[in-house]
């Protein structure tokens, strides 16, 4: 047809300016990110092929002969959504021969023609994408076996530095830290993340260290808590202000940490997490580990804010998030670098003071859904980039990848 794939998509919703803008839109933002993280690492090809597949739905014009110039691409980065795509559109022309001109009319398709060729080759795409995966985990794995941070020592109550991020807090706040402390624990760090209440007095008034985040956002006040290093502390153990986190359950998280570096608390894994999770809380952290998995391959079972990190691993997996994505952003990054992870089952309790920000109110546990799934999303498009620039044609990892053993859940909950 004479139409872009890009703009027959587009002109179902809007109308012929706008759906042309809408597509120019979209094509020049692939190109512009595609670009952006190619120029960040130049000792690597771009993605060609890739780059060559969004010219393929932008063009104006889609002829048999266009499908040559996905030969090189073929020979050099071989890959199952270009060989398909070779075959799909050259069929879609064929279906023509067997149809009645007057139905179709000159140069146009059935309606179901397209759906059919996009998907097979979006199909492609998508094994495409898990098999570079699967095979990056399996190097990453490789590589994060042994000692991939030297002298490490186990995390203990006088190493880990606790940050409690903290908004509005007042009720809850000084028991949290007066619990943290009757468990041992020397370093509390309580980042008030510009409370209206005296949330920062109640924490020093119990004995904490008080860090100011002017900028709000649960992101925000994490990345505050161990933006100053403290030289006692090895690792990191993330944790609630509103008192609803099982804190009994610290010391098991703290004896896992000679085994990994990432040690979570799962809700979803025990019956008392499960009995006291909002619906919202319980169903939507089900869905995003659901996606984590598929993208990423590995089964996490919960969100959990109750988590121990190596501090040397935090700083590895370069946080960017601001706000609730924070949590799965870590999540993913710490699969993505290659992180020994377990999680453990954890109790849950029903905040004793205040309301959450999150899943209190309806505005709350929307704004957090959307903000997670979109962390989600944008994360697995950076990480197909990734790939594809990094790796260029995949032979050369063929010979690695299958001389190693496949990667392991490495404790991850199974719940």
């Amino acid at each position: 047809e004479f139409n872009s794939a890009l703009f027959a998509v587009f002109s179902h919703f809007l109308e012929n300016p706008a759906a042309k803008f809408a597509s120019y839109g979209l094509f020049a933002l692939a190109y512009s990110a595609i670009f952006l993280s190619w120029a960040r690492n130049r000792s690597n090809l771009p993605p060609l092929d890739i780059v060559y597949g969004l010219f393929f739905l932008a063009s104006p014009v889609i002829n048999p002969w266009y499908l040559l110039w996905m030969l090189p691409f073929v020979t050099l980065r071989p890959k199952l959504w270009s060989l398909v795509a070779l075959i799909a559109v050259c069929a879609s022309y064929a279906t023509v021969s067997n149809l009645n001109p007057a139905v179709t009319g000159n140069f146009s398709h059935p309606v179901w023609v397209r759906p059919l060729e996009f998907g097979i080759i979006g199909l492609a795409l998508t094994v495409d994408l898990l098999i570079a995966k699967t095979r990056t985990m399996l190097i990453r794995g490789e590589d994060s076996k042994g000692d991939r941070y030297p002298g490490n020592i186990p995390a203990n109550r006088d190493n880990t530095l606790v940050i409690i991020p903290a908004y509005n807090e007042s009720g809850t706040i000084a028991t949290v830290v007066m619990r943290l402390q009757a468990l041992g624990f020397t370093h509390v760090r309580v980042v008030d993340n510009a409370s209206t209440d005296d949330t920062a007095q109640q924490a020093r008034s119990a004995g904490a260290e008080v860090v100011n985040e002017p900028r709000r956002g649960y992101g925000s006040a994490c990345l505050a808590g161990y933006r100053k290093p403290d030289p006692h502390c090895d690792w990191v153990l993330f944790c609630d202000a509103d008192g609803s986190d099982d804190l009994e359950r610290i010391p098991a998280l703290l004896d896992q940490s000679a085994e990994y570096e990432f040690v979570l608390g799962d809700r979803r894994g025990s019956q008392a997490g499960k009995a006291v999770m909002t619906v919202p809380q319980y169903y939507g952290n089900g869905l995003a580990v659901t996606l984590i998995r598929w993208g990423w391959g590995f089964r996490y079972g919960d969100l959990g804010p109750m988590r121990l990190i190596h501090l040397a691993a935090l700083h590895d997996l370069r946080m960017r998030d601001r706000n609730y994505g924070w949590t799965v952003e870590m999540q993913i990054r710490a699969v993505e670098e290659g992180l020994r992870i377990k999680e453990l089952p954890v109790g849950y309790f029903e905040r004793v003071a205040g309301r959450s920000k999150i899943s209190g109110t309806v505005t709350g546990t929307l704004k957090a859904g959307y903000k997670i799934l979109w962390t989600v999303f944008r994360s697995y498009c950076r990480s197909f980039i990734n790939i594809n620039g990094a790796q260029g044609g995949l032979p050369h990892l063929q010979g690695k990848a299958l001389s190693i053993n496949p990667p392991r859940n490495n404790g991850g909950s199974l719940h």
